[in-house]
């Protein structure tokens, strides 16, 4: 990656650029790999909403049968969620023992609301929902792990297309289809086993949303 690199004076910061350049590398190989596999496990399930190609048409379908939820038709599901929830617990890890940066409050907030997804998704047996959740946040990553690959490299003009994309699904999936995703479940769902279960998955998303507006 070095050669690559636009910084060649000061060999420091150009090896910090290209650690960075590599973990993003690793990012996008990620959230690529993870995106495919949600595709493959719930595209033609029953929960899966239209606005992403799926088939369900209202969200609270995701509930269907709960608190005994039939997954014999999608017995990936379980291993999807559990693998992504490894990674995105070690990034709250990584946010903890790295040096502590301007947006350190706003990072910490929004993977503090991740993890809550994927316990309280695990807990109360809710992998469905949960899931959709997890494919709409991780799938704009892609584009953007991709922009930041080549941010500091001699080739921005393919960060400025990769950003325009990135802005594009971004807004198709954080700031248009989860607002949708959270209303249906908000107003459209009767209470499960606990009334403070639906308000607080709703506040908790909602929070999670808000700050991919702010961003």
């Amino acid at each position: 990656m070095r050669p690559f690199i636009k910084e060649q004076k000061d060999t420091v910061l150009r090896d910090l650029k290209c650690i960075k350049a590599v973990n993003y590398i690793y990012k996008c190989c990620f959230y690529t790999f993870a995106t495919v596999w949600a595709y493959k496990v719930m595209l033609n399930s029953h929960y899966f909403p239209t606005l992403l190609g799926g088939n369900c048409k209202s969200f609270p379908e995701a509930f269907k049968g709960y608190p005994y939820i039939d997954r014999s038709s999608y017995p990936e599901l379980k291993t999807y969620y559990l693998f992504t929830f490894g990674y995105h617990f070690s990034t709250v890890l990584t946010l903890i023992y790295t040096p502590k940066r301007r947006e350190f409050f706003e990072m910490g907030l929004h993977h503090m609301m991740v993890v809550y997804l994927y316990f309280g998704g695990y807990f109360i047996n809710v992998l469905e929902p949960a899931s959709v959740f997890i494919m709409m946040h991780d799938i704009a990553d892609i584009p953007l792990s991709f922009t930041k690959i080549f941010a500091d490299s001699n080739y921005k003009h393919i960060s400025i297309i990769s950003f325009m994309f990135t802005m594009i699904v971004w807004f198709w999936t954080r700031n248009f289809v989860m607002p949708i995703v959270i209303y249906e479940t908000m107003f459209y769902l009767p209470n499960l086993w606990h009334p403070s279960v639906v308000p607080l998955f709703s506040f908790f998303m909602s929070c999670l949303c808000a700050l991919h507006f702010y961003w």
